[in-house]
């Protein structure tokens, strides 16, 4: 009764806090900006403080995280100018009050080690130096405390995804959500086709070629995101043997696998072969005995995207052209693609501890553009090379690139450690977990991750909690996998 009076008071002292921030920002914003931030903080604040009411239990917040975490732009959003407006930020905010508010009254609070903490903090002690030696140090360090908030979401899920249980259900919600925002994303498409109207979430290339993006700021990262949930779609004709839940999964897997291809994304679609090709040899034991669903199910796919695109006057030579690079804007967009990259790694050997995050263009900006003047000037160059005040982007269009060059030899050694620890853990648990359905869903997470590693080649998704969430989720069946080996031990010595 106590610790529950404990809980509850360390909620409304989070939840009055941050209702005040909420106010201070309304205020001293400008009005409609103050007024849709205050809309929304209060109303996920007040979502999860009846959840907390109901259960008492803060670790449901990630249950909305998982709702909300394809929703990485609200409708409209992004038209009225609030491209960065986000539902999973404001929950990390009064995860953090909450918290906090927990080791002010109680003075107790057990942090949980990962594997990961020393590349992490080796990570951000790059940023560190970068702050102290960039002479645009505010904006860096208003850039990287956005960017660090992803670390927290890390962490607040290893705190409490500690159960098969909890995975599970975190597994389920995420592939729900994804589910709905792919359903929104082929309604879309569908009213496009049949009426001509132009919906949000709904991008044109190729001659107004009609891609999905659905409720994510591009058709690439949109395509990244659903890699992950195909997998696990996969995986789950597996775990169940009722013939209903099966043909249901089936369904969910075309209308994912539909919506990644109705992207049209080049980096999506490597993505996507890296991980099924990943994922089949995690699971090649299994896969044998299916593999002629698997066989089957792809050329439905491709003939479904193909049949409902042609049927709008894109010819299958034109849609082909998209993913070899030889339509209309795909070469211009590979030749982009190819200078960027060149200033990158020369701004990098100029400086090899790194400029910042979006700070590149500061300092190209006296390079001569030529023939690319308005494809950089569109990503926030003009067609002198000075930098355009609107820019907000990362120009490199690479997540390697991006971090090779903004946080330097430093930050881009520790993000390969990051990269190599998830993959082992993923690989580990796989192989040594005797919880067949764990299996599947970790083989899912790892393949996928290792998809998203694929596409960032070619676009930037370390910086986005989709990319942090299936790092924590690999790394937290991992833990969980050795605590139960480690039970197990116990009790054949015992």
């Amino acid at each position: 009764m106590v610790q529950t009076i404990k809980n509850n008071l360390a909620l409304y002292t989070a939840f009055i806090t941050s209702f005040l921030i909420s106010i201070g920002v309304n205020v001293i914003s400008v009005l409609p900006h103050g007024t849709l931030i205050f809309g929304i903080v209060i109303l996920a604040f007040f979502i999860l403080l009846i959840f907390s009411l109901y259960f008492n239990h803060i670790e449901k917040i990630l249950i909305l995280i998982a709702l909300f975490l394809p929703i990485e732009s609200l409708p409209g959003a992004k038209e009225a100018g609030y491209k960065d407006i986000d539902l999973t930020t404001p929950l990390l905010i009064l995860s953090l009050l909450y918290l906090g508010a927990i080791v002010l009254l109680s003075l107790k609070f057990k942090f949980k080690r990962t594997s990961l903490d020393i590349p992490i903090l080796i990570f951000i002690l790059a940023q560190v130096i970068i702050i102290i030696s960039t002479p645009w140090k505010i904006d860096t360090i208003i850039r990287y405390i956005k960017y660090d908030k992803i670390f927290f979401l890390y962490y607040l899920m290893i705190l409490f995804l500690n159960t098969p249980k909890k995975v599970f259900k975190i597994s389920n919600i995420y592939i729900f959500s994804s589910i709905l925002v792919a359903l929104y994303g082929l309604s879309v498409f569908a009213i496009f086709i049949l009426t001509g109207e132009r919906l949000w979430g709904l991008g044109f290339s190729l001659g107004y070629l009609p891609r999905i993006y659905g409720t994510m700021q591009d058709q690439n990262i949109f395509a990244a995101y659903m890699i992950v949930p195909l997998l696990l779609l996969f995986s789950y004709q597996f775990i169940s043997r009722n013939i209903i839940k099966q043909t249901l999964y089936r369904g969910c897997l075309v209308i994912i696998g539909m919506t990644i291809l109705l992207t049209w994304s080049r980096s999506g679609l490597l993505g996507l072969t890296v991980a099924v090709s990943i994922y089949l040899i995690l699971n090649r034991h299994i896969i044998t005995k299916h593999i002629l669903t698997f066989v089957i199910i792809i050329p439905i796919l491709i003939g479904i995207v193909f049949s409902t695109t042609t049927a709008v006057g894109y010819s299958p030579t034109i849609l082909i052209e998209r993913f070899t690079g030889e339509a209309k804007g795909t070469d211009q967009s590979d030749i982009l693609h190819y200078y960027m990259a060149k200033l990158s790694w020369e701004t990098f050997l100029a400086h090899p501890l790194g400029v910042g995050r979006s700070n590149l263009l500061r300092y190209i900006q006296d390079t001569e553009v030529d023939t690319q003047s308005f494809f950089v000037g569109r990503r926030g160059m003009d067609i002198n090379g000075e930098i355009d005040g609107e820019y907000k982007g990362m120009p490199t269009h690479s997540s390697w690139l991006e971090i090779l060059v903004s946080e330097g030899i430093i930050g881009f050694m520790a993000f390969v450690g990051i990269v190599i620890i998830t993959i082992r853990h993923g690989v580990w648990t796989v192989r040594r977990t005797h919880d067949p359905t764990m299996r599947l869903i970790a083989s899912s997470f790892t393949a996928g991750f290792c998809g998203v590693l694929a596409s960032a080649i070619f676009y930037t998704f370390d910086w986005m909690y989709f990319f942090w969430f299936i790092i924590a989720m690999i790394m937290a069946m991992s833990a969980i996998t050795q605590q139960q080996l480690l039970e197990s031990n116990h009790v054949e010595h015992a």
